[in-house]
């Protein structure tokens, strides 16, 4: 536990270290993708290595790859913006090590998410009745996105996912078939 207790001071360190030169730092990185994989690249270990040793290997070889995307002089994508509160909970999270997908498994993290949802649906002057879901990035928020749309679509088209399941019967129903061979669309539900 000593090593352990060593090395994310150390991490944290390094975090602030990089973090405080932000704001004089170069923006585009020193180093390519190839440059960094070659740094990284060998072969497979047969052993462990110490924590410090990883921990000393990946900085070095991954630093001159990094962009300075949380600094204040980076104008490129829109990637989050990682502020220093978020940061520190990120880093604690990593090492509670939580699956909040459930009260049973961590009663701490689905809280957390509760009270986070109200207050997103009270920024948003969204109804308290609207459901929350919180996803792991980007993908998992696109994949939502898609279901969710395709639901108001195949509802607006009259079709009930939730009763009638089979989104391959819709298709095959309204947009499978050759255009001669469809039946008619029922009507839109009345609201």
């Amino acid at each position: 536990m000593d090593d352990l207790r060593r090395e994310l001071h150390a991490a944290a360190d390094l975090i602030a270290d990089y973090r405080e030169h932000l704001p004089v730092a170069r923006v585009t990185p020193v180093a390519g993708r190839a440059e960094v994989r070659d740094s990284l690249d060998g072969e497979v270990p047969s052993d462990p290595a110490p924590l410090d040793e990883v921990i000393r290997e990946l900085v070095r070889a991954v630093s001159p790859g990094l962009t300075a995307s949380a600094g204040p002089r980076y104008f490129g994508f829109v990637t989050g913006g990682s502020i220093d509160a978020a940061l520190v909970a990120d880093v604690l999270t990593a090492g509670w090590d939580q699956a909040p997908y459930n009260e049973a498994l961590s009663p701490a993290g689905v809280a957390v998410e509760d009270v986070a949802g109200r207050w997103l649906k009270e920024l948003l002057q969204l109804p308290a009745s609207a459901s929350v879901g919180f996803v792991t990035g980007a993908q998992g928020a696109n994949t939502v996105g898609l279901a969710a749309g395709r639901w108001w679509a195949l509802n607006e088209a009259g079709w009930d996912v939730s009763r009638e399941q089979s989104v391959a019967a819709a298709y095959r129903r309204w947009g499978g078939a050759s255009r001669d061979d469809r039946p008619e669309r029922p009507p839109p539900r009345a609201r």
